[in-house]
């Protein structure tokens, strides 16, 4: 029930109904972070490749980032799966286990929050993986720490030094709030035991966010721009990223041992 649910509610998102039946596999992620980005930010899924041939009948990592549209019936049967799928494991918590061992379910968490093209779709993942936080279940791993791990160490271009591209990577920029809003969530208010269950240093995330805040620059106004050019996307795009940023920060500013007089001087 769980697998068919996720199967149901990821082919929606990416658009494509007919995948539900097909296999999930482990691909390349559909982009790649930049060469200078810091591993406490974010790294590889470590997925093995799959051909081209095999990702139109397979569900994966990318499928929905290369959909550029969905249908509003696509987006609804992905809301709804996605609703029923956490619903049923807050019934029978003891398959929670079994939900952190499927195939791609980290491929299927990012993707669902940032990945597809559908507002409505992302924004229904980012409050359903919300009301998962404190849930309290059999499972070793708690779904806190699960989640953060996942969103730590997602595959996504989100540190870029402008947004200056096209295709996925901007595709991806554009779309990154739910992302933004679940990791910061996520790092919220943590103690210093939290901090230290997670195996991170809020201190540390503070200071490689206000680095990489100093060092973007934003898309340039153009005078007369033509819509050819694309500087409206990457000026929309800009917004969305720092204002990620910006309440990523304010997150990581209400954790216990970070100088709040002293950061950023």
């Amino acid at each position: 029930m769980v697998s068919c649910l996720m199967r149901v509610s990821w082919a929606g998102a990416a658009g494509r109904l007919y995948l539900p039946s097909a296999t999930i596999t482990m691909t390349e992620p559909a982009v790649s972070p930049p060469d200078n980005s810091k591993s406490s930010r974010q790294s590889s899924t470590g997925s093995v490749h799959s051909s081209s041939s095999e990702s139109e009948t397979v569900l994966h990592g990318g499928v929905c980032v290369q959909q550029a549209t969905i249908s509003p019936t696509d987006s609804l049967i992905a809301s709804q799966a996605l609703q029923l799928l956490i619903a049923f494991l807050k019934f029978r918590p003891q398959l929670i286990d079994q939900w952190y061992g499927m195939l791609s379910v980290k491929d299927f968490i990012i993707e669902i929050l940032v990945g597809c093209s559908s507002e409505e779709v992302r924004e229904v993942a980012y409050h359903q993986f919300t009301s998962l936080i404190n849930m309290t279940t059999p499972a070793e791993l708690s779904l806190k720490k699960f989640l953060t791990q996942i969103l730590l160490k997602a595959h996504l271009p989100l540190w870029v030094s402008s947004t200056s591209a096209r295709g996925a990577t901007l595709k991806l920029l554009s779309q990154c709030t739910q992302y933004f809003s679940l990791r910061s969530k996520l790092l919220s208010n943590l103690s210093s035991k939290d901090q230290e269950s997670l195996e991170i240093s809020a201190s540390q995330m503070l200071e490689d966010e206000i680095g990489w805040l100093t060092n973007f620059t934003a898309t340039r106004e153009v005078m007369r721009e033509r819509p050819e050019s694309g500087v409206s996307a990457m000026r929309y795009a800009d917004n969305i990223l720092l204002a990620g940023h910006l309440m990523l920060i304010s997150a990581l500013m209400s954790c216990e041992g970070v100088n709040k007089e002293e950061t950023g001087k």
